[in-house]
């Protein structure tokens, strides 16, 4: 976060903690936003990012355990892909106070 700045570094560090629980990060955020007001704007780029990481996580998992299902379902997942990195890029471009 610090070599980033609070926007750019709360949204990689949502989408790093998505890879594992974007349930976590959210929750998370979300009640540190409710003590550091000043940041509720990056933290909410920081759950977006955290949320978008469910579908290569889903992926991931379905090339695991059905590589010719995850074939199927790649196309199916990048509109929502491709949509949810728009949101997050839109978020992290907004003008957020730095902590």
């Amino acid at each position: 976060r610090r070599a980033l700045g609070a926007g750019h570094g709360l949204a990689a560090a949502g989408a790093i903690g998505g890879l594992v629980s974007s349930t976590n990060v959210t929750l998370t955020f979300a009640r540190t936003s409710r003590e550091d007001t000043a940041l509720a704007g990056s933290l909410g780029a920081g759950v977006l990012a955290a949320n978008a990481m469910l579908f290569p996580r889903v992926l991931l998992a379905t090339t695991v355990l059905n590589p010719s299902l995850a074939r199927l379902l790649a196309p199916r997942l990048a509109p929502a892909l491709a949509v949810a990195a728009v949101t997050v890029l839109w978020a992290i471009r907004r003008p957020h106070a730095e902590g």
